[in-house]
């Protein structure tokens, strides 16, 4: 991203939500870590996905730097996320950008703490109120809802890009070759981070738009950010002081009973052994 910004002033970076995973202790270290990593690349938009609730309503409260939306979810004690969000870019060009949330993906069974109203109305209300007042060149809505569901956005007047995330596990198929129609482009983020989307959007005098968009993996190609490694060191640092917290604990419990090596389970199992020994697992 870094990388980005020195080679185009007009960038808008954005997230379509489902940055944590199940609640876990390390988790809870990581979505801390994860979120300061978005403060520094200083995001443009984020949207809030089913999974980004894990830690609570109050986690939100902590990192009023991250510029959350939510057109359709309400939190209980966080008033700080707008419904949409405007940018005025270098070139002048105005941005608005709305989120989008599926009520289906969250579990709210009687929890009055969280409020997702349907995806279609919620945009009915806001759309013509933010064309009007705010008069945007582009607008961007983020969805974080499955695909079939997002892409019957696109024939939606003032909706101009519409960029969807919502992956279930990792290990899920995901097509995300990018979609266009009368005009309208539709874009879905991929699993485990490995890519990044990049869009480029040209706008004529004329106001017609066109579109390339590419999937910039995220290998060693790409150069690490000095903050970024300063950052991942703590994170590194605070994880092992977990695990050595959590084995310390272990071996108190545990310390009168005895278990078997290596040399002992290779008796019966050589082969398995022998493939395991030669790996770099092993």
């Amino acid at each position: 991203i870094g990388e980005l910004r020195a080679k185009e002033k007009n960038l808008i970076v954005l997230d379509s939500g489902d940055s944590f995973k199940a609640p876990s202790r390390q988790g809870r270290v990581k979505a801390r870590f994860l979120m300061q990593s978005m403060e520094l690349m200083n995001y443009d938009a984020v949207a809030i996905g089913d999974k980004d609730l894990v830690y609570g309503n109050a986690f939100f409260n902590q990192w009023k730097k991250v510029p959350f939306v939510a057109s359709n979810l309400k939190l209980s004690g966080v008033d700080f996320i707008p419904e949409f969000k405007t940018k005025k870019l270098a070139n002048g060009v105005k941005i608005a950008i709305l989120a989008l949330a599926d009520p289906e993906l969250f579990y709210l069974g009687g929890d009055q703490t969280i409020s997702v109203t349907q995806p279609r109305e919620t945009l009915n209300r806001i759309l013509p109120i933010l064309l009007e007042k705010e008069k945007p060149d582009l607008t961007i809505l983020l969805t974080h809802m499955k695909k079939e569901k997002a892409l019957t956005f696109m024939g939606i007047p003032g909706v101009n890009v519409i960029v969807n995330g919502n992956i279930e596990t990792e290990t899920d198929v995901i097509d995300m070759n990018p979609q266009e129609k009368n005009g309208v482009i539709f874009v879905q983020s991929g699993p485990r981070g490995q890519k990044v989307g990049d869009l480029k959007i040209t706008l004529n005098n004329k106001g017609e738009i066109s579109f390339s968009h590419q999937m910039i993996k995220l290998d060693s190609h790409v150069n690490f950010d000095p903050e970024m490694v300063k950052l991942y060191e703590k994170y590194n640092e605070e994880i092992e002081d977990l695990f050595l917290e959590s084995l310390a604990a272990k071996r108190k419990k545990n310390k009168n009973k005895i278990y078997a090596g290596e040399t002992t389970c290779k008796k019966c199992h050589e082969k398995s052994h022998k493939t395991w020994t030669e790996s770099r697992h092993g």
